[in-house]
């Protein structure tokens, strides 16, 4: 809605909002990917999401609204679909990378210090790390801390490339909605 607001009437053009809302993923994914292993309830991560939600709402929002105005008559319909379905796509993509590489180096960070039943346990429930000994279940909260900043940067590569992205629709004189 802000995003319709800032670009109707041919005040801002579309493609500016979308690169400020990539901005704004960037900035928050940088933040939220240095969280300390220290401080697992780390409350600050809240806010930074909020930043984050902004800027894909700035995206999502005017790549929609974008749509009509950047192809032709005929192929609205099919490019309107095609801006939910690559978002969609894309995501489940970049979820399914995060997951496999994640779990992967928490794994093996894990079992320097731990069984492999003890880990295990824990992929099967993260109740298991209340059965740990205290020193111990301080470590794996700050593994998955670090394993949370790992997918954090995965996915921080992912959103800058995707100011290369909206720059592929860059033109001289700037699409402006009526």
């Amino acid at each position: 809605m802000v995003t319709a607001m800032a670009v109707k009437n041919r005040r801002i053009p579309p493609l500016y909002v979308c690169l400020v809302g990539q901005l704004l993923q960037i900035i928050g994914l940088i933040f939220i990917s240095l969280g300390s292993p220290n401080d697992p309830d780390w409350h600050a991560l809240y806010g930074i999401e909020v930043v984050i939600g902004l800027g894909m709402g700035c995206n999502i929002g005017t790549a929609a609204l974008l749509t009509p105005w950047t192809v032709e008559k005929g192929d609205i319909a099919v490019g309107s679909a095609a801006v939910t379905q690559f978002r969609f796509l894309g995501s489940a993509i970049v979820v399914a990378i995060i997951t496999a590489v994640g779990n992967s180096w928490v794994r093996d960070v894990l079992l320097d210090r731990l069984t492999p039943a003890q880990v295990s346990a824990i992929f099967q429930s993260t109740d298991a790390i209340n059965d740990l000994p205290e020193t111990t279940e301080a470590f794996v909260r700050g593994a998955f801390v670090e394993n949370f900043n790992l997918q954090m940067r995965i996915v921080l590569g992912f959103s800058a490339v995707g100011i290369f992205t909206w720059l592929l629709m860059w033109q001289r004189t700037q699409v402006r909605i009526p």
